[in-house]
């Protein structure tokens, strides 16, 4: 009995010493740092729009590099994104894109759309994103090609590129914000149900709102300024942005797990994920998705 007694005090001291059962260290000293990701905010306190909020945010999302993973072709990042108020100067100034200044005087809503590389399954994806909207009665009114430097992207993110497309939403006469934006979010989900009922691979909505709007892509945050022409422009005016640098963990970087979403970045991976969709799936199967006023396969994750 002292033999095994004693030879097990023997392995949990050795265990003990190997990092995944360390014992606690000091708050606040680096080995025990387990944070992953990179992410931060800019605002100015008055909420007036600017032309240097974005060129911060961009400056601070470059210095985030080593927050951020790299694939295997050592080139291609995790995924950078900005997420900020939408800039209609900038859109009513590009000419021939349909976008006009009563759209954005009226508060028009702005997707930003991830469509499949083929061309008929994009223009399936367009007429699924216009059944949806049509079914809240809105129509697709304007879009555009969002300007990149294909140039900057690593061999795994250009091999992966979707098309990058911004539309621009009708809004019906005297509804209140909220309403709007709720009939923008419900569009949203049908249009995800009808291209996954469809089997349309590759169809993502970076965001779908009259509020914001999502310029995120697979590569690392240093990149994104040359990547996106839009970011470069004087004409990009914003109260606020929101930046992140991905570094993945448990799941695969993707143009769409890039980040920020459409309301939120984070620092570290939902570890929990299969079972955080299975909940939601069950909560969507009880009804809970009818209270906002979704059909029972839109409420599902």
């Amino acid at each position: 009995m002292t033999f095994y007694f004693t030879h097990a005090i023997g392995i949990v001291k050795y265990l003990s010493n190997m990092r995944w059962i360390s014992p606690p260290r000091p708050a606040g000293q680096s080995d025990t740092e387990r944070d992953a990701c990179g992410t931060g905010f800019l605002a100015d306190r008055s909420a007036r729009s600017r032309f240097d909020i974005v060129p911060l945010a961009l400056t601070a999302l470059a210095r985030l590099d080593h927050r951020g993973g790299l694939g295997a072709d050592g080139q291609t990042g995790d995924g950078a994104g900005l997420l900020t108020a939408i800039p209609w100067a900038l859109l009513v100034a590009e000419s021939g894109n349909g976008i006009e200044a009563p759209m954005a005087e009226e508060g028009f809503g702005v997707g930003s759309l991830f469509l499949p590389d083929d061309a008929a399954e994009q223009k399936r994806g367009i007429e699924i994103m216009e059944s949806a909207l049509r079914s809240q009665g809105l129509d697709l009114v304007a879009r555009r090609d969002v300007p990149t430097n294909d140039a900057v992207l690593g061999p795994l993110g250009l091999a992966s590129r979707p098309r990058l497309l911004h539309i621009v939403v009708s809004r019906p006469a005297e509804i209140e914000d909220d309403d709007y934006e709720h009939r923008l979010f419900i569009a949203r989900r049908e249009a995800e149900t009808l291209a996954r009922a469809a089997g349309l691979e590759g169809f993502f909505i970076a965001s779908l709102s009259h509020r914001t709007i999502v310029y995120k892509a697979l590569l690392r945050g240093s990149q994104l300024r040359n990547f996106y022409a839009d970011l470069r422009s004087r004409e990009y005016r914003t109260p606020f942005a929101v930046f992140h640098n991905r570094f993945s963990t448990n799941t695969h970087p993707s143009w769409s797990r890039a980040q920020p979403f459409r309301r939120i970045a984070h620092n570290g991976e939902i570890n929990t994920i299969d079972g955080n969709r299975r909940w939601m799936e069950a909560r969507g199967r009880a009804g809970a998705g009818r209270s906002l006023g979704l059909s029972e396969a839109a409420s599902r994750p």
